[in-house]
């Protein structure tokens, strides 16, 4: 019996991290001096693909992210198991670093994706993902596609005295 073990490589230019990669799948991450500029994702075994599966484009309002652009081909989202579309390893492990609920936000841009398509969308698909702050904590992500909400999903998180301090409770809406 072989077994083949997948391996996660973190490449860094001093502080910044510019690129992760693994067996099949890479993530190229550039800079607009210290803020976040651009992450382009590769899902390919062909590690010379010169295209991007899924780019990811950050604009800010200050020093915090106020919308993510997602723009997606269509080998960037796959059926899982259960049937439903979901991302890739990568695209989870990016969302997990900019997000408070990962499995939300992937829910969120692979089913805005799916109704982008189910409306004719063809090859790749632009998603605009807003990010309305409260305080240090992300309160709402809406995602638009071609300008009309798609979904949102708002976040309260618990700031009394008890054992649940600090859990993030997400309310998803449509």
């Amino acid at each position: 019996v072989t077994t083949k073990y997948e391996y996660t490589k973190f490449t860094y230019d001093g502080k910044q991290l510019t690129e992760v990669s693994s067996d099949w799948e890479r993530m190229a991450i550039t800079y607009d001096g210290k803020k976040l500029d651009k992450i382009d994702l590769y899902y390919s075994d062909d590690k010379a693909s010169s295209e991007p599966s899924a780019i990811f484009t950050f604009t800010y309002d200050g020093k915090k992210i106020s919308k993510m652009t997602a723009n997606i081909e269509d080998e960037g989202i796959a059926n899982g198991k259960n049937g439903r579309p979901q991302m890739g390893r990568m695209t989870r492990m990016l969302l997990q670093s900019l997000t408070p609920d990962v499995r939300g936000t992937e829910k969120m841009l692979a089913s805005t994706c799916e109704k982008a398509r189910k409306a004719g969308a063809k090859g790749r698909v632009n998603v605009d993902m807003l990010l309305t702050w409260d305080g240090n904590n992300i309160s709402k992500i809406e995602a638009k596609y071609m300008g009309m909400t798609a979904q949102t999903i708002e976040y309260t998180y618990d700031d009394k005295n008890n054992p649940y301090q600090g859990f993030l409770f997400t309310l998803v809406g449509d």
